[in-house]
């Protein structure tokens, strides 16, 4: 019995461990920061550290929003809003993005300044 018990116990200790090991960053995806000049808000859909095609969207206080807790990979599109254009709805703005599954770091820059 006691050996019984050791061996569930052994058992559940690796599943235990290997399932709550985090990814090492930079590895499968990474989160973003999107420069923009025009935008008040923006939203961002592409493919997430799974493979699956999701969308987020956050409001854009400053040039350089930085969009933690969504990891990316391959690219994205970043549509961009500008709410006080004078146009009902605001102008939207297109911009993409590249964004490697692994680097140094776990943080890429979107270069959309200007589109965005």
């Amino acid at each position: 019995m006691t050996a019984g018990i050791a061996a569930v116990a052994a058992v559940a200790g690796i599943a235990v461990f290997t399932g709550a090991a985090p990814a090492a960053a930079g590895t499968n995806g990474q989160q973003v920061i999107v420069a923009t000049h025009y935008s008040d808000k923006i939203s961002i859909c592409g493919g997430n550290q799974n493979g699956d095609y999701t969308c987020t969207g956050v409001n854009t206080p400053d040039g350089y929003t930085h969009v933690p807790g969504w990891y990316w990979r391959g690219w994205i599109r970043i549509t961009g809003t500008q709410l006080d254009s004078g146009k009902p709805g605001g102008t939207i703005r297109v911009a993409d993005c590249w964004v490697p599954k692994e680097q140094d770091g776990d943080w890429t820059y979107c270069y959309t300044y200007d589109r965005l």
